[in-house]
C-alpha cells in the first residue's frame, strides 16, 4: 500500500482515495479541511470518540463537524457521505481525464 494512501486513511484500511487525490477532492466538494479529515474514518466506520481521539480533539466537536458535514453535502446518514465522495471521485475522475492523479 502507498504511503500516500495511508496517511489518507489513518490506517490504511477502507479509505479507497490517496491523500493526493482526497485533497485534491475534498476542496471541490465545499469541505473545511476538519471535515475532510474525518471521512477516512467514515470510511473507516469508526466512531466518533475514535475520530476524535485520532485528531486529538473531543467526541463533542466531531459530532459538531460532522453535522455540518451532512449538512454541506445535503445527506442525512454516513452511508450518504461515502455515496457522495464516491460520485464526487468518479465526477473528478472524468473531468481530469481519468488521470488517477
Amino acid at each position: 500500500m502507498s504511503e500516500d494512501h495511508e496517511r489518507s486513511s489513518g490506517s490504511g484500511g477502507n479509505f479507497p482515495l490517496s491523500a493526493r487525490q482526497w485533497g485534491h477532492q475534498s476542496p471541490r466538494m465545499g469541505l473545511s479541511r476538519r471535515q475532510a479529515q474525518m471521512v477516512p474514518g467514515i470510511f473507516e466506520d469508526k466512531t466518533e470518540l475514535a475520530i476524535g481521539l485520532a485528531l486529538g480533539i473531543s467526541e463533542g466537536t466531531v459530532h459538531m463537524h460532522m453535522d455540518e458535514l451532512r449538512r454541506k453535502l445535503d445527506v442525512l446518514s454516513r452511508a450518504a457521505v461515502v455515496a457522495c465522495v464516491m460520485r464526487g471521485y468518479i465526477r473528478m475522475q472524468r473531468e481530469d481525464g481519468g488521470a488517477g492523479m
